[in-house]
């Protein structure tokens, strides 16, 4: 049984990659639960399968108690011989829903543990972001608009198929009904206003975790986003 995340201390938790933004934010909750990340030991390895361009890779100006795993091990691996003692992996890997998995949720109830974060800090955690190069939108600033109408109604349609649709699981309508119960009719906004408290969780994570040399302000930063899109 791992550690609750205030008790991390000298725990072994793997990772597939030091800045990708999932295990960024990983390292965002557990600061927040009181754990000092530096006294955890990040091993970097592929969750399954060789390293590639993007995950399983230490970078050079990584923090000392980041390190790699051994060579040809994944995280998985590491994980059932008790060489690491939590994996932290954005999908699940494979044999994780088979009823005799030897790989359990390191919080059993996480539904009721994200209900609580949500309470707590008012957001659902954003994983992506869309870049537009600057040369482009001077050139053409209508395509900031046009992106978001597009990807708007991309979400509204998404919505609606998901109620009509409702055979992803038996009970997906019950699903959909306390969401909207907890969250309201939309819980991943897009915008700037309804994400600046989480975009500052994250960006005052990054410099936290070394990983930007100065504090970012996300309002300056989304700036030129507010300006185009109007």
């Amino acid at each position: 049984m791992p550690p609750p995340p205030t008790q991390s201390r000298g725990t072994r938790v793997g990772l597939d990659g030091w800045p990708n933004s999932g295990n960024t934010w990983t390292k965002v909750m557990l600061r927040q639960a009181g754990v000092d990340i530096w006294k955890v030991t990040w091993v970097i390895a592929p969750i399954e399968g060789p390293a590639d361009a993007g995950h399983g890779h230490v970078p050079p100006d990584a923090p000392p108690n980041v390190q790699g795993g051994p060579a040809g091990k994944s995280l998985v691996d590491l994980l059932l011989v008790d060489e690491i003692d939590v994996l932290v992996a954005a999908f699940m890997p494979t044999g994780f829903f088979s009823p005799d998995s030897p790989l359990v949720p390191m919080i059993p109830d996480y539904r009721a543990a994200e209900q609580a974060y949500y309470q707590q800090h008012g957001y659902v955690l954003a994983h992506h972001l869309i870049k537009l190069h600057r040369e482009v939108v001077e050139r053409d600033p209508w395509i900031v608009k046009s992106l978001m109408t597009a990807f708007t109604e991309s979400k509204r349609l998404w919505l609606a198929r998901r109620r009509h649709l409702v055979d992803t699981t038996p009970w997906l309508l019950a699903e959909l009904v306390e969401m909207a119960t907890l969250f309201g009719d939309d819980w991943p906004p897009y915008g700037l206003e309804p994400n600046l408290q989480m975009l500052t969780d994250f960006c005052q994570g990054q410099y936290a975790q070394k990983l930007v040399g100065a504090p970012v302000d996300p309002a300056s930063a989304f700036a030129d986003y507010t300006r185009f899109a109007r």
